[in-house]
């Protein structure tokens, strides 16, 4: 199976391609605050396409909303960008929840970011160091996804 785990955010969206329990690629798409808000949703939501055929992936998953008020807001729209434009391409995306993607790496749900970074390290055997934690948690989040999917 191979997964596209994403970690949604208007101003970063971490993106990782797990491919049997094994990392292919991963990488973060980044948007300018003085942008359009619709302009950051598509730039956001075209690139995930791109590498969702790219990568040939089978499905995708996202983590479900957290954060404050505003946030949420944000992060909502983008949720439905990504959920939209990934459809329309053919791809169903599940959610997971914050939680679950820190289980996923042998974590509480309260683990910082730093204790999922070391738990993507331990489950796919990589260097994380270089990586954004917007990355690592993307690639939590499609490890949730496999291992629900058992």
């Amino acid at each position: 199976m191979c997964v596209l785990g994403i970690d949604p955010g208007l101003a970063n969206t971490g993106w990782a391609v797990i491919r049997r329990r094994r990392y292919v690629a991963s990488g973060v798409i980044k948007t300018r605050p003085k942008e359009l808000r619709a302009v950051r949703l598509q730039k956001v939501s075209s690139a995930l396409v791109a590498i969702a055929i790219a990568h040939d992936i089978e499905q995708a998953a996202m983590e479900t909303l957290f954060g404050g008020k505003r946030r949420i807001h944000h992060t909502a729209e983008m949720l439905g960008a990504i959920r939209l434009s990934l459809w329309n391409a053919g791809y169903m995306v599940f959610d997971i929840a914050p939680a679950q993607a820190k289980a996923a790496v042998g974590h509480r749900s309260a683990a910082k970011k730093g204790k999922v970074a070391e738990g993507v390290a331990r489950a796919l055997n990589i260097n994380v160091a270089r990586m954004a934690n917007h990355e690592t948690d993307a690639c939590a989040i499609a490890l949730a996804y496999i291992g629900g999917k058992k």
